[in-house]
C-alpha cells in the first residue's frame, strides 16, 4: 500500500513536469512536492496521499524492528538477512 501511495506522488510530480525518482521521498524532495502548485482537486489528493504515507511509516518502522528483532534470534533467519534481496525498511524513502 506504501508503495502505491508513493508512485501516486511520483505521478502528481511527473504529470507537473517533474521527475525526481527517488529523491521525491528525501527531506528536500518532499519540501519541493509540497510546494508544486497544483490544481485544486490535485492538491487535496497530494495532502491526503502524505498524510497516509506519514501515518503508515511509524507502523512499518515499529513492524520491521519486530522482525528484525525476531530475525536476530534465529541463525538460518540472519543468513537470510545477509542475501542480496535483503533491504532494511528502514534505510526506505521517507522512513
Amino acid at each position: 500500500m506504501r508503495t502505491r501511495i508513493m508512485n501516486q506522488l511520483q505521478a502528481l510530480a511527473m504529470n507537473e513536469g517533474y521527475r525526481w525518482k527517488k529523491k521525491l521521498f528525501s527531506a528536500p524532495g518532499r519540501a519541493l512536492l509540497e510546494k508544486l502548485s497544483l490544481a485544486p482537486w490535485a492538491s487535496r489528493r497530494r495532502q491526503e496521499l502524505l498524510e497516509l504515507l506519514d501515518r503508515m511509516n511509524p507502523t512499518i518502522e515499529e513492524l520491521t524492528a519486530a522482525v528484525e528483532r525476531e530475525a536476530r534470534k534465529r541463525p538460518e533467519a540472519m543468513r537470510l538477512m545477509t542475501h542480496p534481496g535483503w533491504v532494511r525498511l528502514q534505510h526506505s524513502p521517507m522512513c
